[in-house]
């Protein structure tokens, strides 16, 4: 067989029934992927099979299909970032350009990528050339196609969630379930506390007690950096029996770890105040000279500390409390302090990339305690900084505090859990429901709010 792709082609896969879905070419993927949710592995006739959900076209949240296919077996795929995860495998036929030949895909979580489907090197290896330098070079289907397809249907049914949380009666638990109920789906409330793993033939069950946790389509952590280990534990094996969760591991680890969402920050560009860390109190001295000097901000960079937070106003003052953090063991970041006569917080709260709503919190004389607050409307500057902290984090929900010097505002923390009430009392939104209406959409499944 000799047939010619160009870097992006529509192709269709006849086993799974999906008549046609865009495909990056990726010769530098060995594996091919396909974007899936709700991956529950079975049994059928003595054979493993598997059944996932797919939306196969960008611009077409409202078509769903569900597959079933042949389970090939689970294996560890490195994606474009670094990251390893393993992966189911299935096969099945792919046609394009008139010529069909069986491949594997891996089934992925493809929600936010720009394709639904990766061709990588394997799919190639039956004769197929790829021309670079040309798209779609079999043409592109008519949509339609989707309309009489008796498994395809507009993505409104109510979803199971999972909230796995480290203290299922804080605010931010009890306003998402009453939200999620409130919007017709069904919510299995987790206490880390309470919970336990079994692994067994190839799968990850998660229990609260004697309790098996039945099949759900999405998961929302709502965890603490304290003892984070064991909630951590859960929320992988939620993910990889491929439940998409709102904040995934990866992104949690990189915001309780304060040094590393600092430098993640950092390579995307996002402004934030002088920054600066020794691991001996010898470089202590050059550090603060190297940041700016005093005002100085002192904070604890990890052990389970994220709001702690020391303000000195002299070189030599920081130099003595970081002495004493050294000896307790203690990571601690120093930031240059922004002195503002009228210093405030910008606290936008986050779905994804949009600002629900936004909160300024007012200090004077660097104090923190019973802060001024108000509903806030952050300029488009303050947005669009809020917007790229989260991307750099890859938080779905979160709360992005910024403040603003004479250049501009910058990021001074990030958190993923909040006060959901706060944002409620002085701004009037609904921010829960908001919250659960971006999950629908992470999951493409949007439906209405009961009247």
């Amino acid at each position: 067989m000799t047939l010619s792709v160009g870097w992006e082609e529509w192709v269709s896969l006849p086993d799974l029934g999906i008549p046609a879905i865009r495909a990056k070419v990726d010769t530098g993927a060995q594996t091919s992927s396909i974007h899936a949710f709700s991956i529950h592995p079975f049994e059928q006739d003595g054979k493993d099979r598997v059944r996932f959900g797919l939306h196969p076209v960008v611009e077409r949240s409202d078509i769903e299909l569900y597959c079933e296919a042949d389970l090939v077996g689970q294996r560890a795929i490195t994606s474009s970032n670094g990251e390893t995860e393993l992966r189911y495998i299935i096969t099945s036929n792919l046609s394009v350009g008139g010529q069909v030949w069986p491949i594997e895909l891996s089934l992925a979580n493809r929600e936010t990528m720009a394709y639904r489907m990766l061709l990588g090197r394997r799919a190639l290896e039956a004769g197929v050339l790829v021309d670079v330098t040309r798209s779609c070079i079999h043409g592109e289907p008519d949509l339609q196609v989707y309309d009489d397809l008796p498994h395809a249907r507009a993505a409104k049914r109510t979803l199971a969630i999972a909230l796995l949380a480290s203290d299922p009666d804080s605010s931010l638990a009890l306003r998402l379930t009453e939200a999620a109920k409130a919007r017709g789906h069904v919510v299995h409330i987790l206490d880390v506390h309470h919970c336990h793993l079994a692994i067994e033939n190839g799968r990850t069950s998660l229990y609260q007690g004697d309790t098996l946790l039945p099949p759900v389509d999405a998961v929302l952590p709502c965890l603490r950096p304290v003892g984070k280990e064991s909630g951590l534990a859960f929320l992988r094996a939620l993910e990889v029996e491929g439940v998409h969760a709102l904040n995934s591991p990866a992104a949690l680890m990189a915001v309780w770890d304060r040094l590393f969402m600092c430098q993640r920050l950092a390579q995307r560009g996002v402004r934030q105040p002088r920054t600066g860390y020794a691991a001996n109190p010898d470089s202590n001295r050059h550090m603060i000279e190297r940041i700016g000097g005093a005002p100085l901000a002192l904070r604890f960079a990890g052990n389970g500390h994220r709001r702690g937070m020391v303000v000195t106003d002299s070189d030599e003052l920081a130099q003595s409390v970081l002495g004493a953090f050294h000896g307790l063991d203690a990571q601690v970041l120093v930031q240059h302090y922004i002195v503002n006569p009228r210093r405030r917080i910008v606290r936008c709260l986050m779905a994804g990339r949009r600002v629900l709503c936004a909160l300024y919190v007012g200090t004077e004389n660097h104090k923190i305690s019973s802060p001024v607050v108000k509903s806030a409307r952050p300029t488009r500057e303050e947005r669009r900084l809020a917007s790229r902290a989260m991307a750099a984090l890859n938080l779905q929900m979160g709360v992005v505090d910024l403040v603003t010097d004479a250049n501009g505002p910058m990021v001074v923390d990030v958190e993923p859990l909040f006060d959901p009430e706060l944002f409620e009392s002085a701004s009037g939104e609904d921010v829960a429901s908001g919250l659960i209406a971006h999950l629908e959409e992470r999951t493409g499944r949007k439906i209405a709010i009961p009247r």
